[in-house]
């Protein structure tokens, strides 16, 4: 979502002596991106919980933790958008509306045992499903991160494959604009 960060005279600029569309590159530019948005993820889910007076009993580590890797998932995702749409502005709308399709599917809005069983199938292969559930056992019951241990898994593949949607489609952006070489033009010796 926050790929428009990056202008392609600063992405030439980072690039320098590295080869372009590169794992660390990527890990970079993901890195860049939280660094911004995961403070204010904090702020606000601090705000939400001194403000608002929402109960806490859980671990706050244990909670920012998990905030900390669903918003790399949501920029690393944001990146796969931009892949599926080859425009910022149209991955922004496709990632705000998916956002809140799987916010619906979480089972913050409605029960999740009141769901039928397909869309709580559904939900159950959702990010947003597992994080929802770690901030509600943790703040409500004080849950360790043994007892979230399940969702924590979730959270950890998600993590994986998010980053590698997102970087196939960053490697993309980058043969897209002759940043790096194509797959099969090898170097002859």
């Amino acid at each position: 979502m926050l790929i428009g960060l990056d202008s392609y005279a600063s992405l030439r600029q980072s690039v320098k002596g590295d080869m372009p569309g590169t794992p660390w590159l990527f890990a970079t530019k993901v890195a860049g991106t939280c660094c911004l948005a995961i403070p204010v993820v904090f702020g606000a889910a601090a705000s939400v919980l001194t403000v608002f007076g929402m109960p806490h009993r859980g671990g706050l580590l244990l909670i920012f933790s998990a905030l900390a890797v669903y918003v790399v998932i949501h920029v690393c995702m944001g990146y796969g958008y931009y892949g599926v749409c080859k425009s910022y502005i149209l991955s922004t709308h496709l990632h705000l509306y998916m956002a809140v399709v799987l916010f619906f599917l979480s089972g913050f809005t409605w029960p999740y045992y009141a769901m039928p069983r397909a869309v709580q199938a559904i939900a159950h292969c959702i990010p947003i499903f597992h994080m929802n559930c770690i901030m509600r056992k943790v703040n409500l019951v004080g849950a360790t991160a043994g007892w979230v241990l399940p969702h924590l898994v979730a959270l950890a593949v998600w993590l994986v494959i998010a980053y590698a949607w997102g970087y196939r489609a960053f490697k993309q952006w980058c043969r897209d604009q002759n940043l790096a070489p194509a797959p099969d033009s090898q170097a002859v010796a």
